[in-house]
C-alpha cells in the first residue's frame, strides 16, 4: 500500500437490507504503524446498496454491498478494518484473570465445552461470607453476551457489569448481599475465536435455539437454559431478570427488546427499561420494543419470558453506529458509552431491590401515560412507486 493514493473498497457479501452506513456511520481502523492511536473511524463516500449477486440461487433475493473510500496513514503498513471496537476471547480471558483475588465475591467455573473445545466461562457473583440462610433468600439474575459473535458492544456493556459488580462500591456490595448473579460472558466462544459475524461452528444462529437446544451441537444454548430451568424448577428460587446482550445495525442508541404482558401485569415489563432510561441519557425507552414476532419466538429473551415466566427478561442492542439522543447525539458508539450503560444496568437493580409501592405506581403511571399519550395523525400515505435499482446516497457523516 502507498500512502499517497485513494483506494476504493467494496465489501460485496453483505446481507442486511438496509444498514446505518447509509445515515452516517463509518468502519473502525488500526494501523500497525500508528497503534497509539487506537481504533479509530475513517473513509468516506461510504455508502450500502443492494448489488446484482443473487443469494441461494433466487432472482429476488441479492447481496448488498458496503463500499467506502480511504487513504492510508503510511506506506507498507499492516491494517485492520472492523465494524465496531473489537472485544477477542483473549481480551475476555486477561480481564477475567484480573479478577482472581477475589474470591470473597466471585467464583469462576465452566458452564461447558464448545462443539470446537473451547471452555464458556460461568461467573457466579455474590457476597459468599454469609450463612447458607442467607444465601438461601437471595434472587438471581442471569446475563449473557456474545451470542452473536461479531457484536462485540454486547462484550463491551458486559465488562462494564463486571466491573461494577465485582467492585468496592457501596451499590455494588449492596447488589451482592442481595443476588446471586450468574454471568456468561461469551456464549459463542467459537464464533469470537473463528471470527464468525453471527453463527458458531455447526452454521446456525444459536439465539435461535433456546426452544430446544440440542446438547452436542448447541451445548452453550443447553447448558444456558438448564441453567436457568434449574433455578426456577429445581430451586424453586425467582429471577429477577434475565438480559442478553447485543449489537444492533439498523437502529441508533442503545434499546432493549422486551416480552409484552397482558392483564394486570400489562406495562410491568416496561419499568426497568424505563428506570434504565432515567439512569442513562445513552437508553432510548422510546426505541424499546415488546412485541414478540413469530420469528423471535426461539430467541433467548422470548423463551424466558415466556416459557419460564420470567417478567424482567430482555434483549438489550446497542447500535453499530452511534446516538440520536442525549448529549452523545450525532456521536458513533465508543467503548466508554457502552461500558457505563453496563454500570448504569445493575445500578437501576438498587433502585429496583426494594421499590417502594409509591415508586412502582409512579413509574406505572408514567409508562402507561406515554403508550396511551395520541400519536401524531399520519400523513396520507403516497401510491408507492417502483424504485430503480441503483446506489444509495454516499454518506460523508461523522
Amino acid at each position: 500500500m502507498r500512502k499517497d493514493l485513494t483506494y476504493h473498497f467494496r465489501m460485496i457479501n453483505m446481507e442486511k437490507p438496509s444498514s446505518e452506513y447509509n445515515q452516517g456511520m463509518r468502519p473502525l481502523f488500526y494501523s500497525e504503524k500508528n497503534s497509539e492511536e487506537g481504533w479509530h473511524r475513517i473513509g468516506d463516500q461510504v455508502c450500502y446498496y443492494r448489488n446484482q449477486y443473487p443469494r441461494h440461487h433466487s432472482i429476488d433475493d441479492h447481496y448488498y454491498t458496503l463500499s467506502f473510500n480511504l487513504s492510508f496513514p503510511h506506506d507498507h503498513d499492516r491494517c485492520y478494518f472492523a465494524p465496531s471496537y473489537p472485544y477477542t476471547a483473549t481480551l475476555l480471558k486477561s480481564h477475567l484473570s484480573g479478577f482472581s483475588g477475589l474470591r470473597d465475591r466471585l467464583r469462576r467455573t465452566v458452564l461447558c465445552s464448545t462443539v470446537g473445545g473451547n471452555l464458556c466461562d460461568l461467573l457466579t457473583v455474590t457476597e459468599w461470607g454469609c450463612s447458607s440462610e442467607e444465601l438461601e433468600r437471595r434472587k438471581y439474575v442471569v446475563m449473557t453476551s456474545r451470542v452473536h459473535p461479531g457484536e462485540s458492544q454486547a462484550s463491551w456493556m458486559m465488562k462494564g457489569v463486571m466491573d461494577y459488580l465485582l467492585g468496592d462500591s457501596p451499590e455494588a456490595g449492596v447488589l451482592r448481599s442481595h443476588y446471586i448473579f450468574k454471568l456468561v460472558p461469551m456464549l459463542n466462544m467459537d464464533g469470537v475465536v473463528e471470527g464468525n459475524h453471527r453463527c458458531g461452528l455447526t452454521g446456525v444462529d444459536l439465539n435461535r435455539q433456546w426452544l430446544n437446544p440440542d446438547r452436542q451441537v448447541h451445548p452453550t444454548i443447553y447448558y444456558a437454559k438448564h441453567l436457568l430451568l434449574h433455578i426456577r424448577s429445581n430451586l424453586g428460587k425467582e429471577v429477577a431478570l434475565f438480559c442478553d446482550l447485543h449489537g444492533h445495525f439498523r437502529k441508533k442508541n442503545i434499546f432493549m427488546f422486551g416480552c409484552q404482558r397482558s392483564g394486570v401485569d400489562k406495562f410491568k415489563e416496561r419499568i426497568f427499561p424505563y428506570l434504565l432510561s432515567q439512569a442513562d441519557p445513552n437508553f432510548s425507552f422510546e426505541s424499546s420494543s415488546y412485541k414478540i414476532p413469530k420469528s423471535k419466538r426461539s430467541c433467548g429473551r422470548v423463551v424466558v419470558g415466556k416459557d419460564m415466566a420470567v417478567t424482567n427478561s430482555y434483549t438489550m442492542e446497542a447500535s453499530f453506529s452511534g446516538m440520536d439522543i442525549g448529549p452523545n447525539r450525532g456521536n458513533h458508539m465508543d467503548t466508554t458509552t457502552l461500558e457505563n450503560v453496563g454500570k448504569h444496568l445493575c445500578q437501576v437493580l438498587v433502585h429496583y431491590l426494594e421499590p417502594s409501592q409509591g415508586m412502582i405506581q409512579q413509574t406505572h403511571a408514567l409508562v402507561k401515560m406515554q403508550e396511551d399519550a395520541p400519536k401524531e395523525e399520519a400523513a396520507p400515505s403516497k401510491k408507492k412507486t417502483k424504485k430503480k435499482k441503483g446506489k444509495a446516497t454516499p454518506s460523508t457523516g461523522t
